[in-house]
């Protein structure tokens, strides 16, 4: 039996969407995992807001890290997904790219995703629930600073909507990575995939098809080795890896899936 794995990332986001969530202040360790350069400059006291306990151990990593990476980078996921061989979605925030400032910030992470060869979907032009004139503004900036035309989605902070379900059919979008399981029962041409939060559980399952979420913040600062056995556990296991347009794509219905974050 044919198994397939599909790695997905809700990245890049950064502060956009941290803003007002327990990961503001975080964003030096998402320079890290896509860059694999930090400045002790990117350390951030919002860091400590939420979870003090928490905040004083990311400063002191990000610290560390950060001092490290002046040196020599530190491992990026691009190394890590190179080394092993692996395609991978990045699903992005494409007000990133909006602005003339930031733009020149945030281009080449997404150019670099797509130079390695992975797929790019969208999700949000802010980190909101989408409307049409988001969704336009997203494909927009797509077409023009990257030479593509999204076709898969993922929605922030998991809120599914079924009237997103239907503006993406109206743009001809071909997958979208659900939440709300109430959607797949739903007759559309869009594809639906749900997900958990239970990466832990992945390498359990017997499915034909895991799809697997991620953020930066599963990789840095501490849980790297977590998802590097993960996913060499499902290789280990005969799980062949392709990207969410690739599975939503293929030929016929999906199959009942395992998916985890």
């Amino acid at each position: 039996m044919d198994r397939i794995a599909v790695l997905t990332f809700d990245e890049p986001e950064f502060e956009l969407s941290y803003a007002g969530t327990p990961n503001e202040g975080w964003s030096l360790f998402s320079w890290l995992f896509f860059t694999g350069r930090g400045s002790l400059s990117q350390l951030d006291v919002r860091m400590l807001r939420r979870r003090p306990a928490r905040g004083l151990a990311g400063l002191a990593i990000g610290a560390l890290q950060a001092a490290r990476s002046s040196v020599a980078p530190v491992e990026t996921i691009f190394d890590f997904l190179r080394r092993e061989n692996l395609p991978a979605t990045f699903f992005g925030i494409f007000g990133l790219l909006d602005d003339g400032s930031a733009r020149d910030l945030y281009l080449p992470l997404f150019r670099r995703i797509l130079a390695e060869g992975h797929e790019l979907g969208l999700h949000g032009y802010r980190h909101r629930p989408l409307d049409e004139l988001d969704l336009l503004r997203s494909q927009s900036l797509a077409r023009r600073h990257l030479g593509v035309t999204l076709a898969t989605y993922s929605s922030p902070f998991g809120d599914d909507r079924l009237q997103t379900l239907r503006l993406l059919e109206r743009y001809g979008f071909v997958g979208m990575r659900v939440w709300d399981r109430s959607l797949l029962a739903i007759e559309s041409p869009v594809k639906r995939v749900a997900y958990d939060y239970s990466l832990g559980a992945v390498t359990a399952a017997a499915t034909p098809i895991v799809v697997v979420n991620l953020h930066s913040l599963d990789c840095y600062p501490w849980g790297f080795a977590r998802v590097k056995r993960t996913v060499r556990a499902l290789k280990a296991q005969g799980y062949r890896f392709t990207t969410f347009r690739a599975l939503c794509e293929g030929d016929g219905a999906l199959p009942r899936l395992r998916s985890a974050s």
